[in-house]
């Protein structure tokens, strides 16, 4: 068959091809560019119809139809462009294009309709059941996404198509493809490069998650719900240092998931020289464990940077699971690292805290931390040219590559221990600490110094003083708040008062336990980790006063509706119990908890969940009787009692229907009431009891009725 992208093929003898679409727009584009070589840019139309022309099923090409067409007009629509702004003479030829693919498209559809007629041609086309769920998909979506643009005959062999394959497959697509959704032949590969509409982005295949090292192969379904699942997960995700998903295709023989452009960081020795890049994974990370997310398998794959100037480091949302969650070891919803230290612990009579062993990944927080900490630390390795060989296990000693200070963050994270491990939070704030500390050091760098010094007191490194923490917590300096922490506490305690109801309660306990760790830091005897735990006390202080001064934390929202009120009350006990794991964090690394009795191991309010037999109607007078006789910072129990509490008179409120009506009678709080409670009964699901959420779903009905009877 001729080659229709042949520069003798022109407008006045065009080349048909049995497909028909386009012919005319591609002799045009040939006889263009011969006349107006200068012309470029917009013009690469067999760079973007060549995977159309390369598929070979018939079939796959009519569920194109749409994306073409849109090609095709919009190309026509250039070559207008550059006619009206180099005023060039509006030939017969250019002028007629739009008739010419309106004819193509009358022959095509005719060609299809006798497709249709014959009914072992048309088995033949479908395929077997992978391309068959192949197809309905791409029909599904060409047909929603471009119903604009097509014809009523085309609309129509289409879904005659789509019915005929249905009806031999008994395959049935419930509703349109997902909004990520990507078709096969919206992502154009380039000299190795994809591009997403003319814009460079990154690829990778979701197959691998489904990897078991037992070698099986896996079904067409497996995989499409394999990358379903990931592409569904990593959609939702919003992050500066987790990389923007831009489309997904789950069908095929590979599917797979585009992003934006972020690539492993072995491919720029040069901008892994900075701590940048390891900042950014921690944030990330620490993102998705108050996602209530973790990796099923932590490797170099999932840690990317991008190379626009520097490397910013961004974690890929391949392979994240839910993270484990346990009734004694719980991961609530929008708090990171809140599971139980002493139920993680492993369960082996071996002491020795220094002992590094291989780690099995449970695919919770702690596996999160020890794989990261062992990727900072291969990753330093790479980046120091001490070695290309990742280890699984750290040494025993120190390695030169490695401070003082950063050998010590690594070694905690990688703790044999679960318990013993650092919270993101402190990965967090001494990676900011290593690389403020680069940034300085670059920057204050002294010019070089050629003259030679007979003095050996002449040392260039003395001329920098180096940091001295104070030896009184009092003396710390509070950041945000300029002020010692001797001034800071006052300022909060007096602060938090203005914070209303549960809420205000909630905090005062936080206040509370950070006076009475405060006390306990007053002397630096029998405190392990004395300087780390004092600044880990400051770094507490910033974030509550962040909150304070933004006033986040437990304020009204502007609605007065109950279910605004409630959905901020829940937002702000999550604040407030993230306070309360990091004072926990600080207490166990300071080895303070012998002096208080252990933490309670209870159902938490958050594991309240499906097919739980705990309820919040559940009298708790015991847990209620104790609660003044407790340590002060058996927190929990206190916390739950006051979620507890919100939660009754959040039920109480939405049962009450003729009340709830009355409250949501304006049709704006009605509208933004119905859309927060689809929010938390469709994702946040899991921290909700059986009697909310049918609670929920009653007032939601009620809702819905009072808004189809003021629509009539």
């Amino acid at each position: 068959m001729p080659n229709r992208w042949h520069r003798s093929n022109r407008p006045q003898k065009v080349i048909k091809t049995p497909d028909r679409l386009g012919d005319y727009l591609v002799a045009l584009r040939n006889d263009f560019i011969l006349q107006h070589s200068v012309c470029r840019r917009g013009l690469n139309l067999s760079g973007q119809l060549n995977a159309y022309e390369s598929e070979t099923r018939v079939l796959l090409k009519l569920a194109a139809t749409g994306r073409v067409v849109n090609i095709l007009l919009r190309f026509g629509r250039v070559v207008e462009s550059y006619m009206e702004v180099m005023e060039l003479e509006k030939t017969a030829e250019a002028t007629q294009w739009r008739d010419q693919l309106s004819s193509e498209r009358q022959e095509r559809v005719l060609r299809f309709q006798q497709i249709l007629s014959d009914e072992q041609r048309l088995l033949e086309a479908m395929g077997d059941d992978t391309q068959q769920m192949e197809l309905l998909t791409l029909l599904k979506h060409d047909m929603t996404m471009y119903h604009s643009i097509l014809t009523p005959e085309e609309l129509d062999v289409m879904s005659d198509v789509y019915d005929e394959v249905v009806r031999h497959s008994e395959f049935v697509l419930v509703g349109k493809p997902p909004s990520w959704f990507l078709s096969p032949h919206d992502l154009l590969c380039e000299n190795g490069s994809y591009y997403l509409d003319a814009v460079r982005v990154s690829k990778c295949t979701t197959g691998e998650v489904l990897q078991t090292g037992s070698g099986d192969p896996t079904s067409w379904e497996e995989e499409e719900e394999a990358c379903l699942r990931q592409a569904t997960v990593w959609a939702d995700l919003n992050h500066p240092h987790v990389a923007k998903m831009l489309g997904a295709c789950h069908i095929g023989k590979e599917p797979f998931v585009v992003h934006e452009p972020a690539e492993p960081l072995v491919s720029n020795r040069a901008s892994a020289q900075s701590w940048e890049p390891l900042l950014g994974w921690a944030l990330g990370l620490q993102y998705l464990h108050e996602r209530e997310l973790g990796y099923k398998n932590f490797d170099d794959s999932r840690l990317l940077a991008r190379h626009h100037v520097t490397a910013s480091g961004v974690l890929s949302g391949l392979g994240l699971v839910p993270v484990k969650r346990q009734t004694s070891a719980s991961l609530r919803r929008g708090v990171s690292n809140t599971f139980s230290m002493v139920a993680l612990a492993a369960e082996d009579g071996n002491d020795d805290e220094n002992q590094h062993e291989l780690h099995t990944p449970t695919w919770s927080v702690p596996s999160d931390i020890f794989a990261f900490g062992l990727a900072i630390y291969n990753t330093r390795q790479w980046v120091s040219m001490y070695g290309n060989e990742k280890v699984p296990v750290l040494p025993q000693e120190p390695p030169q590559f490695l401070s003082d200070r950063e050998w010590d963050l690594v070694d905690r994270m990688c703790a044999r221990a679960p318990d013993r491990r650092v919270s993101m939070w402190y990965v967090v704030h001494q990676l900011q600490a290593f690389f403020r500390a680069s940034i300085s050091s670059s920057d204050n760098k002294a010019p070089v110094d050629l003259s030679v010094s007979l003095n050996p007191e002449d040392d260039p490194a003395e001329e920098h003083e180096a940091y001295n923490p104070p030896d009184n917590i009092d003396d710390f300096i509070v950041p945000k708040m300029n002020v010692k922490v001797v001034k800071a506490m006052p300022h909060l305690q007096q602060k938090y008062k203005e914070t209303p109801g549960t809420n205000g309660t909630m905090l005062q306990h936080v206040i509370g336990r950070l006076a009475g760790l405060r006390a306990q830091l007053q002397s630096r005897e029998n405190i392990k980790e004395a300087t780390t735990v004092m600044e880990g006390f400051v770094g507490v202080l910033d974030m509550l006063y962040d909150q304070l001064r933004r006033r986040d934390l437990g304020k009204e929202q502007s609605s007065s509706s109950v279910v605004a009120s409630f959905c901020a009350s829940r937002a702000a006990a999550q604040k407030v119990a993230i306070f309360h794991h990091e004072i926990d964090r600080l207490l166990t690394l300071a080895d303070l908890r012998d002096v208080s009795a252990s933490a309670p191991t209870h159902v938490a309010l958050a594991d309240i969940h499906e097919g739980s037999s705990e309820s919040i109607d559940i009298a708790c007078d015991t847990q209620d009787a104790i609660l003044d006789t407790r340590d002060i910072h058996d927190w929990q129990l206190k916390w739950s009692k006051a979620r507890r509490e919100q939660l009754r008179s959040f039920q109480a409120c939405l049962k009450d229907t003729e009340e709830l009506k009355r409250q949501l009678s304006d049709p704006k709080t009605r509208l933004e009431a119905q859309m927060l409670l689809q929010f938390e009964l469709h994702k946040r699901r899991s921290s909700y009891p059986n009697s909310v959420l049918k609670a929920m779903s009653l007032a939601l009905s009620v809702l819905d009725t009072l808004l189809h009877f003021n629509l009539h």
